[in-house]
């Protein structure tokens, strides 16, 4: 789908506000937005020159892709009302089947980039994997070009192999920045400045992205090292949901192999 194509995007949280700002400077056309709060769906569609649309049933046929980036519960509701049977619509979900559209067109696919978004921070989409299904091999290849023209790592993928990758990202990104979150809030209790943590952070991301991390991992549960273990349970004792995590962490890289 060559830049002169129009796209119509269905969401205006984190990820369809990125991905709408980079397709407009792609050079595609964003002829409206949706979104439950019509509010949002303005004050996006008024940054990416679009129209806001109140009501899905309203969208206009002429889209040549309707991508939605919503939660992903509500992907049901919104494949029973899609108007236009006969359109191209892609989702973003990293976890979803491409059959969670199988009721709104006989057109359907996805187009998942393999990042984490949010509204204020731009984020490097020419470095940013995308993964790409369709229903067809058409829908894959118009899918796979405007991926293309957003980032320089394309893959096709089948579900299966996209939801895998999605688990693996939630250990990669999310649990590791809610240890992260854990680690400041430690800091933070004790009037230490969590900035100290900083340069030990970058080191470990480095070490991990630079080869195995398996093979760069230390720290007491590592050396089995357990009298360090319980005497950093004890300092948890009136945080027993820390407890918890701190141990179950500690367990499972004792037993890596």
């Amino acid at each position: 789908m060559s830049p002169d194509k129009t796209i119509s995007i269905i969401g205006s949280g984190n990820v369809g506000t990125r991905l709408g700002h980079a397709l407009k400077e792609s050079g595609y056309t964003i002829l409206e937005v949706h979104s439950t709060t019509f509010e949002n769906a303005s004050r996006l569609a008024q940054q990416l020159d679009a129209t806001p649309i109140a009501e899905l049933e309203k969208l206009s046929p002429s889209a040549d892709l309707f991508l939605i980036s919503v939660s992903d519960r509500a992907y049901g509701s919104i494949a029973h009302r899609f108007p236009h049977k006969d359109k191209l619509i892609a989702h973003t979900s990293g976890s979803l089947s491409i059959d969670i559209l199988q009721s709104a067109s006989s057109s359907y696919g996805s187009l998942y980039p393999l990042q984490t978004f949010s509204k204020e921070k731009t984020v490097q989409m020419a470095t940013t994997p995308f993964l790409v299904n369709g229903k067809s091999p058409e829908d894959t290849a118009i899918l796979e070009e405007i991926a293309h023209s957003l980032s320089g790592q394309v893959h096709r993928v089948s579900d299966a192999q996209k939801k895998q990758l999605h688990l693996a990202a939630v250990f990669a990104c999310n649990f590791s920045n809610h240890m992260l979150t854990i680690a400041k809030d430690i800091a933070n209790q004790h009037d230490i400045d969590f900035t100290l943590l900083h340069p030990l952070i970058g080191e470990t991301i480095n070490k991990a992205l630079s080869g195995d991390p398996a093979t760069s991992q230390t720290g007491p549960a590592s050396r089995k090292d357990y009298n360090i273990i319980e005497d950093q349970l004890k300092n948890l004792d009136n945080s027993p949901n820390l407890q918890e995590i701190y141990q179950l962490v500690s367990e499972n890289i004792i037993r890596h192999p």
